[in-house]
């Protein structure tokens, strides 16, 4: 009986059909932002890099050290999910300043304020910190809540696609939204619905080589359990308990 209410739970939970995705870009705002996070968002502005997991390229922390910003020695793991570089070496103004040992740029950057060719903080506003896409051809974001549910994503992009006819593309849920002849230093504003709840989504934004940009301010909308299923859950404990008190009394 145990057995089958929890795999109904999960069922229920997880159980809605699925949908394509849809993926939405505009000219960022503060107002528009603040409306498509919801209250129960998890948000990472990378404003605290002690709380991020992963290393600068020469091997120091990401806080307490000489090193305040630069290439990484690979993927960064965040409170919102995973970023990591889509490659391959890139090279150029943006790589020439992060670079830290030297060997071109195969890795993200994570950016201290000034700004680096009109790349920077977006999210808070009086904010230093971002995640550069290091004159690689972009990065992919899993966003993960570690279980938890959600149904869609914001974040927002500055300085994208604003070199000549390069075009940048966002990738998520089966869908691709492309944009292109930006101009410098513009900032973004993308909402991607995944029309379904899911537990976790990759998100990769991608551009050519060489035309670095900045994401910042990355919130997942968190979906709150319906009272129902805090109902269902409560139940299923209950009946866990009867059942281990029912086996202490027959091995007794």
């Amino acid at each position: 009986m145990l057995k089958t209410t929890s795999v109904a739970l999960a069922a229920f939970i997880a159980g809605s059909m699925a949908q394509a995705a849809t993926i939405s870009v505009s000219t960022f705002s503060y107002a528009d932002w603040n409306s498509k996070v919801g209250a129960s968002a998890v948000i990472e502005d990378f404003e605290n890099p002690g709380a991020l997991s992963g290393t600068f390229e020469n091997g120091d922390a990401l806080t307490g050290t000489s090193t305040i910003k630069g290439e990484l020695q690979g993927g960064i793991s965040t409170a919102v999910g995973t970023f990591t570089s889509l490659g391959p070496i890139g090279s150029g103004t943006t790589c020439g300043t992060f670079d830290l040992n030297g060997d071109g740029c195969h890795q993200l950057a994570l950016q201290k304020d000034p700004g680096q060719n009109g790349q920077g903080n977006i999210v808070p506003d009086n904010g230093l910190w971002s995640l550069n896409s290091n004159d690689t051809q972009g990065m992919a974001w899993v966003a993960d809540l570690g279980g938890a549910l959600f149904k869609s994503v914001v974040f927002a992009i500055q300085d994208a696609a604003d070199a000549g006819q390069k075009i940048l593309s966002i990738t998520a849920g089966g869908q691709t939204q492309t944009f292109s002849a930006l101009p410098n230093n513009n900032e973004q504003l993308v909402f991607i619905d995944f029309g379904a709840d899911v537990s976790s989504a990759t998100i990769n934004i991608r551009t050519s080589a060489n035309d670095g940009f900045t994401i910042d301010g990355a919130a997942i909308n968190v979906v709150p359990l319906p009272a129902s299923s805090l109902l269902l859950i409560g139940g299923i404990a209950a009946l866990g308990g009867v059942a281990r008190r029912r086996k202490a009394k027959q091995t007794a």
